[in-house]
């Protein structure tokens, strides 16, 4: 009775927290939630199907990642040009349905006929609809919360977003993944039959962002940024963090295909990482203050390097179990490093508009300017490695590269956060 009555306090605890959020931010938070549970079609789900198709050709998953942050770069651009007549809330709606759209045309194709020219495809405009949503989904957070909350607003946005990397990775990877082993149903099959899920949630992201303002505008269209050392910090901490980000996107699902397993093993150690993350998530963001970002952000560099030494060292005779060592940490790593960032990130955003008068979208544009940069110059790392090198060397050497770049974000938090 005494673990019951505590876990009662600490639920009425947390939604009392919660409920200080106004209506439109907590259905804000909402949507977000249903777009965790749809992000991973097209995170994961994508690449699994894509590596299905070209018989696990690794170069085939790169080349889409790097044309979908090339699309997530135009989605930005088009949304700063037409967000003067378009509202941010109709704009985060129509990238959701752009990207169930592309995931929809993809997935309906039979895997035989899948080539470079359509994973580019695929790849930008999954991408562009990414751009469109989240350069929505960053301005309407930058609107609807402060500094003073947003350190919470970060960490629980985060988390539910991580959520739905749990359920659906588990549910909808054991569906295809044990289908497919036991010949229960083709892979072409179980793919397309999971687009009804995926139409589902766009269709409940959508309904829970109408409840968001509809009066949300750019004043001015120029992307042109005044720039200060602080923006300065900001933009070299998202080109080092860009540059983790696309290890992340691609690092998970297609080592987890290629060392351990299928679609059901990538559902349920996503699931079972994600797991731990949301609970040391949670638990530093209600705490954490500003002074605290950059000790997180140290931590998390510290747990991501040692996770590629460990992959290293166990790659020439114990793949499967480096790899493990590897996704837990990686997934650790990718919570810790980016809700203080996001929230750093909105904070110099906030600064910096009000010292030149300006909305704040062109700096939200610039930041990922620099982070696509980052990552597009990680990919091709990737890509030129893995093409020069026998992948028990080019793997190593790309993913402890990362890990050491990612000092410099911890330097440029330092900067602008203090320790």
């Amino acid at each position: 009775m005494q673990v019951y009555r505590t876990v009662k306090a600490f639920i009425e605890q947390q939604k009392e927290k919660i409920l200080v959020f106004p209506f439109e931010t907590r259905k804000f938070i909402t949507s977000n939630f249903f777009f965790g549970l749809f992000n991973p079609f097209y995170i994961i789900f994508s690449n699994t199907f894509i590596f299905q198709a070209t018989h696990g050709d690794l170069s085939e998953n790169i080349v889409y990642c790097i044309f979908t942050y090339l699309g997530i770069l135009g989605g930005f651009v088009i949304s700063g040009w037409v967000s003067a007549r378009i509202s941010f809330r109709n704009l985060l709606i129509g990238g959701v349905w752009l990207m169930f759209f592309t995931i929809f045309q993809l997935f309906s194709l039979n895997p035989h006929r899948v080539n470079t020219y359509i994973v580019i495809a695929a790849g930008f405009f999954t991408g562009l609809g990414s751009g469109v949503y989240w350069s929505a989904r960053n301005y309407l957070s930058l609107q609807l919360t402060n500094d003073n909350n947003r350190d919470f607003f970060s960490g629980i946005d985060y988390i539910l977003i991580s959520a739905g990397r749990i359920l659906t990775p588990l549910i909808i990877g054991v569906y295809i993944g044990l289908g497919i082993k036991h010949h229960w149903f083709s892979a072409s099959f179980a793919y397309r039959s999971v687009l009804t899920v995926a139409l589902g949630l766009a269709i409940l992201v959508t309904l829970f962002t109408l409840r968001v303002p509809n009066n949300i505008y750019r004043r001015h269209g120029s992307l042109t940024v005044k720039t200060n050392g602080l923006w300065t910090a900001v933009r070299k901490m998202f080109f080092y963090l860009g540059f983790y980000q696309s290890a992340f996107f691609v690092v998970p699902t297609v080592f987890i295909m290629k060392f351990i397993g299928g679609e059901n093993m990538v559902g349920t150690l996503n699931a079972l990482c994600y797991i731990l993350a949301i609970l040391t998530i949670y638990y530093l963001s209600s705490r954490s203050t500003i002074e605290h970002r950059t000790r997180i952000m140290r931590a998390g560099f510290y747990i991501f390097l040692t996770g590629t030494l460990l992959f290293s060292i166990f790659l020439p005779f114990a793949a499967a179990l480096g790899t493990y060592f590897l996704i837990f940490l990686m997934f650790f790593t990718e919570s810790i490093l980016n809700y203080p960032a996001r929230a750093t990130m909105l904070k110099a955003t906030e600064e910096i508009k009000s010292t030149v008068q300006a909305d704040g979208y062109q700096y939200l544009t610039d930041v990922e300017l620099f982070a696509e940069i980052g990552r597009l110059a990680g990919l091709v790392l990737f890509f030129g490695l893995y093409q020069i090198l026998p992948y028990y060397l080019s793997l190593p050497a790309y993913i402890i590269s990362t890990a050491a770049v990612q000092w410099q974000t911890v330097e440029m938090s330092k900067k602008i956060n203090g320790m």
